[in-house]
């Protein structure tokens, strides 16, 4: 996907969630800084160009989407940040 080769409807064919690619004519051919990944086929993209940072928040990766849902539930209501934080830790600085 990064390179503009990865089509979203070879992922969500082959059972994938699918993926969103940006207009290629106003991307730059480049690797993006850093790529997080996870999810059971993480270990495909080990050995690309991507050098992949294999992210486990809070030691689980499968349920990584959800602690970014949190997360960007806590910036949308800033009145729910203090408990997010209370369990999560502290947010990032925006």
């Amino acid at each position: 996907m990064a390179t503009g080769v990865l089509e979203h409807s070879e992922i969500f064919d082959s059972k994938g969630h699918g993926a969103f690619a940006a207009d290629r004519a106003l991307v730059r051919p480049t690797l993006p800084p850093m790529v997080a990944t996870t999810g059971p086929q993480r270990e495909k993209i080990r050995a690309t160009a991507l050098q992949p940072y294999f992210a486990a928040p809070y030691g689980d990766m499968m349920i990584s989407g959800c602690f970014g849902l949190v997360r960007a539930f806590a910036e949308i209501y800033p009145e729910a940040a203090a408990a997010i934080e209370h369990r999560l830790g502290p947010l990032p600085a925006p």
